[in-house]
């Protein structure tokens, strides 16, 4: 029985069916590739297709003045494919409603990237420079309607009308009514009348009755004596 001695060789598949294997393997493989790519052309084909459909639905309802709804679906033509088409769209789109703060960060975001040749980009600029200064004046206009609002239900107090004091004393209470009939109606003003009547009526009777004329003044020639009068 022999006994090998030099280094034994390593058993495996003829150089023939190696090569095979490796040819059936970069077939394989390419095939794999070829699919993936098709995958992805046909993946991107579908995607421009939605994004067309997006962008022509969202112009017409633009033209229509529907402006909430052509957002809506250039957002979704975006969301299939970001074309920068879209953002400049939408800028537009919020500039017609009104909505200066989301027109300027559209318009801003379509200029990131783009080549500064590009023919739309002076426009863009443009209207990012005029829609700042539409968003001043607005800020400026709702800041005043708010102070003339805040000055009507707040008016100023008025100091030509003078306030009463809130402890103002009461006025007197008025004097009472005089009583019916007044002085008229008492019994002692008539007895009195009664009186002075009927004294000067006595006067006239004894004056009347004596032959003197009470009404001439008294002599002033001396009695003569022993005529003195004594009481």
């Amino acid at each position: 029985m022999k006994t090998r001695t030099g280094p034994r060789r390593k058993r495996g598949f003829p150089a023939a069916v190696r090569a095979l294997a490796g040819a059936v393997a970069l077939i394989f493989a390419g095939t794999q590739l070829g699919s993936v790519a098709y995958a992805h052309r046909r993946g991107d084909k579908e995607d421009k297709e939605k994004a067309a459909a997006h962008y022509k639905e969202g112009k017409k309802l633009f033209d229509l003045g529907k402006f909430p709804e052509a957002i809506a679906e250039w957002e979704k033509g975006y969301a299939a494919k970001e074309d920068k088409a879209f953002l400049i769209n939408l800028g537009h789109a919020h500039r017609e409603m009104g909505n200066f703060d989301k027109a300027i960060f559209y318009y801003k975001r379509y200029l990131v990237g783009i080549d500064d040749n590009a023919p739309q980009r002076a426009a863009v600029l443009e209207y990012i420079s005029v829609l700042e200064a539409k968003r001043v004046e607005a800020q400026r206009k709702a800041e005043e309607e708010a102070k003339a609002k805040e000055a009507r239900n707040n008016p100023p107090p008025d100091l030509s009308v003078k306030k009463e004091p809130k402890d103002k004393p009461l006025p007197p209470p008025p004097p009472p009514p005089p009583e019916e009939g007044g002085i008229l109606t008492k019994w002692w003003f008539w007895t009195g009348v009664a009186v002075v009547v009927g004294g000067g009526v006595a006067i006239g009777v004894v004056a009347s009755s004596s032959g003197k004329d009470f009404t001439q003044p008294p002599s002033n020639l001396p009695l003569p004596p022993g005529n003195i009068l004594r009481f």
